[in-house]
């Protein structure tokens, strides 16, 4: 519900700003090749890891099984430049606090048990590229799609999660000057390791553009 209300307050926002504004111009910069774009956002994620390891003999299960589930917060930075009026690249960094939610209760001679679930608290850690496109609008709200491709870290016990990362982003730029906007986004994120990682978050973030 809180995604919701957050997405119709921007949408909100998109439909009151694409006014003119009472000096003439839009807000928001005018982007060029080498224009600089820095970012912070703070995000609520929900997961789930994906593994072959219960032991369908004992516990009559199918592989591949949900091996746990995940909530958290992550925070996230990034730094881009501008290749066209519309096409930005750069490299961003996120750090997760998780809450995880184990479907088994440990491994005999490598073969995770489905016993009594647990809980424990995790991390996780990534790097990526990534490349975002702009959707130019007579507006301050400006929409854009990103793709990034990168590295995943993650200390879930008797899980093997780190490896290649792949995500998805939709998101709107608020610009509330000519260089400072805030951000919200959606992101779909595939880590791609012996046990695989599904995440789903929704993230709010404040940018400089320069």
């Amino acid at each position: 519900m809180k995604y919701t209300v957050s997405l119709l307050a921007l949408a909100s926002l998109v439909a009151g700003g694409c006014q003119s504004h009472p000096n003439g111009h839009n807000l928001g910069p005018i982007f060029a090749p080498g224009s600089v774009h820095t970012s912070i956002a703070i995000g609520s994620n929900v997961g789930e890891i994906v593994g072959v390891g219960f032991d369908g003999v004992l516990n009559d299960t199918v592989d591949p099984s949900s091996l746990a589930d995940s909530t958290g917060i992550s925070f996230a930075g990034s730094y881009g430049t501008f290749m066209t009026e519309s096409m930005e690249m750069g490299a961003s960094l996120s750090y997760g606090m998780h809450t995880t939610e184990l479907k088994f209760s440990g491994a005999v001679d490598d073969v995770r048990t489905l016993d009594t679930p647990t809980s424990e608290d995790s991390t996780s850690f990534s790097g990526s590229a990534y490349t975002r496109y702009y959707i130019p609008l007579d507006c301050p709200v400006l929409p854009w799609v990103q793709g990034n491709v990168g590295y995943a870290i993650t200390d879930v016990s008797e899980v093997e999660a780190d490896g290649f990362v792949t995500a998805g982003s939709i998101g709107m730029t608020y610009f509330v000057s000519d260089i400072h906007a805030l951000e919200l986004s959606a992101q779909l994120a595939q880590t791609w390791a012996t046990d695989t990682t599904a995440d789903f978050g929704v993230f709010f973030g404040y940018s400089i553009f320069h």
